[in-house]
């Protein structure tokens, strides 16, 4: 196996964390997937406004995401990875669906409503002495035009 191919396989075990870490509602392993030392992180959320800039942000919103919300049912598909050097570029989409455990803070949602989001997810990850880290994750709906250019 080629060392790209490797790459490639480390990448989607990164993404494969990220999925597990959702489906068994395990901010530790969400959170884990971050650089720890990067000055300057994204995290753009399809329900938060502005995006999330640094780490301690974004462990703050794994940890609320399990302390409020039921384990989500959530399926990924389309994996496509680009390497360039030791930066990963990763798209994928998703289909994810959970309810609240509490009453939420998002107007019109009621604890334990069922909610569903079909999206895409774009990733940066950069290449670690400890393996393959996050750097930018980005969400967006899946808009509902099928007749692509």
């Amino acid at each position: 196996m080629s060392a790209l191919d490797e790459d490639h396989q480390a990448v989607a075990a990164v993404v494969g964390d990220y999925h597990r870490g959702w489906l068994e509602n395990d901010a530790e392993r969400l959170k884990s997937l971050w650089k720890e030392d990067a000055g300057d992180l994204r995290y753009v959320a399809l329900e938060i406004a502005e995006p999330l800039r640094d780490l301690n942000t974004i462990k703050r919103y794994y940890d609320r995401a399990q302390a409020e919300c039921n384990p989500p049912n959530m399926t990924i598909g389309g994996l496509f990875t680009e390497i360039v050097g030791d930066v990963a570029i990763t798209f994928f989409d998703f289909h994810y669906e959970f309810s609240f455990r509490v009453q939420p803070p998002v107007p019109g949602i009621r604890a334990n409503e069922h909610i569903s989001a079909d999206g895409r997810v774009t990733m940066a990850l950069r290449r670690t002495d400890s393996g393959w880290k996050l750097m930018h994750y980005h969400e967006s709906r899946r808009g509902p035009r099928l007749d692509p250019p």
